[in-house]
């Protein structure tokens, strides 16, 4: 029985990709961040249930922008909401996900904080 090589298989890991947040800064303030695309076990972090609270939904939202930057997720409570929300925007890209009515709610958890 052949197996298929890992190396071969490590091809299609996702990979990093740049993006610049703060469409309405002048480009020399932009800031340059990194995205990775989510593995399989953080898909469930897109499934926000209506029986979360806000605050449940809010951190559950940081995870997943924190894990898609690998940065500490309280780095990202300082960030503004609208940063925020280009960054989720740049991990659908990433991860080739289209807006639906789940991501609207994401999305709209984020602005309930602001």
């Amino acid at each position: 029985m052949n197996m298929t090589d890992r190396n071969e298989l490590a091809k299609l890991y996702g990979k990093r990709k740049e993006y610049l947040i703060g469409k309405q800064l002048p480009e020399t303030e932009r800031a340059k961040v990194e995205i990775t695309p989510l593995a399989l076990d953080d898909m469930e972090l897109f499934n926000n249930s209506k029986e979360q609270t806000t605050a449940q939904q809010k951190e559950q939202t940081l995870l997943l922008l924190s894990k898609s930057l690998t940065v500490n997720i309280d780095d990202l409570r300082h960030v503004a909401v609208a940063y925020l929300e280009e960054i989720f925007d740049c991990v659908m890209d990433i991860n080739n996900f289209k807006e639906s009515d789940k991501i609207a709610k994401i999305k709209a958890s984020l602005q309930k904080n602001e």
